[in-house]
């Protein structure tokens, strides 16, 4: 190598070096303080949406229940404070009742420290009115999301 690639190679660091600090104060600024605060405040906002968004009500946890069977069934949740499903008293939150397709998901969404209550047509292929398997359940926690197959 000649005294002149020697040169050349070290003006290109140099080079590179005072395009990469360049870049950097462009983007944090020059160091002056109202600089890099106007030159962040336009990701502030986004960055606020951003962590929102990914965050769910700490006040509740999800449970989603997975149909990976049957063409449909006929499923019943109850969420209730207590671990007794059948129960209405004042315990009870609330109840739904809905048919799930093969392979379709459905979330729910209840109040922590809450018990999810499940349960689908003892006979899936042949349903029965009133007819139900045993409850299955689960208590959430804050959290706590989880998925299970029905």
């Amino acid at each position: 190598m000649t005294l002149g690639h020697v040169r050349t190679l070290a003006a290109l660091r140099l080079r590179a070096r005072h395009d990469l600090g360049k870049r950097a104060r462009s983007v944090f600024g020059s160091g002056h303080q109202g600089e890099e605060t106007m030159r962040l405040s336009p990701w502030l906002p986004a960055l606020l949406m951003l962590a929102a968004c990914s965050s769910g009500p700490p006040d509740h946890a999800k449970i989603t229940l997975r149909n990976m069977q049957w063409n449909h069934v006929n499923v019943q949740v109850v969420i209730t404070h207590t671990g007794d499903c059948d129960d209405r008293g004042a315990d009870f939150v609330s109840s739904q009742d809905f048919v799930m397709q093969k392979e379709q998901t459905k979330t729910i969404v209840a109040p922590n420290e809450t018990t999810v209550c499940w349960r689908h047509d003892r006979y899936p292929t042949n349903p029965h009115p009133g007819e139900w398997s045993g409850w299955s359940k689960a208590t959430l926690f804050p959290g706590n999301d989880s998925t299970t197959d029905l």
